[in-house]
């Protein structure tokens, strides 16, 4: 990773977006677990307080989908069966584990499918409310602390309150950067251009 600390960045996010999953397959190699996720509702702070590498599953719009509609039905939607029919062909055989959430119903009613055809040492399903009156979110913080008990069985390891408030600060410092370079689309002409910026969040 070298490109980005000579202040190559866009080399570097260049590389991962072509070349997905290498970083996740390097960091495997040293010792450390991968938990995949789907959609944005993946509570990345936590698996980062937890010592694994979060890592966001795409799908590939190149690609058709040959070996998963063996397992899932087609009324699924094409992303969710798109991502599954990666994971069926071996295209993230660098994960430990999965995470999905209460987004969709294809999530929702593929959870199963997901589990039992991928056979991963950790899986979880979390149940993510979808309002946010006072119930809701009593019901959330219970989640999570699931969430976190599951993680911590996982791992062997003990999530502390001082862990997630320092992955809490190291993803908002990365969001707060993504913003940054999100800024530089404002001039015209953009200084960083939608494809650029759509390989630096990917990668």
């Amino acid at each position: 990773m070298t490109d980005i600390r000579d202040g190559n960045g866009l080399a570097a996010a260049e590389k991962l977006y072509t070349q997905y999953g290498s970083r996740a397959r390097e960091l495997k190699a040293s010792g450390k677990k991968v938990i995949g996720y789907l959609s944005a509702l993946g509570p990345v702070e936590i698996m980062t307080a937890a010592g694994v590498l979060p890592i966001r599953l795409k799908g590939n719009v190149s690609e058709a989908i040959s070996k998963g509609d063996a397992y899932m039905e087609t009324i699924v939607c094409p992303f969710v069966r798109n991502v599954f029919d990666l994971a069926v062909k071996g295209k993230y055989d660098f994960l430990d584990g999965m995470l999905l959430p209460h987004q969709c119903d294809s999530i929702d009613r593929t959870n199963e499918t997901w589990s039992y055809t991928l056979g991963l040492p950790y899986w979880h399903f979390l149940n993510v409310p979808h309002v946010t009156d006072d119930p809701s979110i009593a019901f959330m913080k219970e989640i999570l602390r699931i969430f976190v008990k599951t993680l911590e069985k996982f791992t062997g390891k003990a999530i502390t309150d001082q862990a997630i408030a320092d992955a809490v600060k190291a993803h908002n410092n990365n969001r707060k950067l993504m913003r940054e370079l999100y800024d530089l689309r404002k001039s015209n002409p953009p200084l960083i251009s939608g494809s650029e910026m759509m390989k630096v969040l990917v990668a």
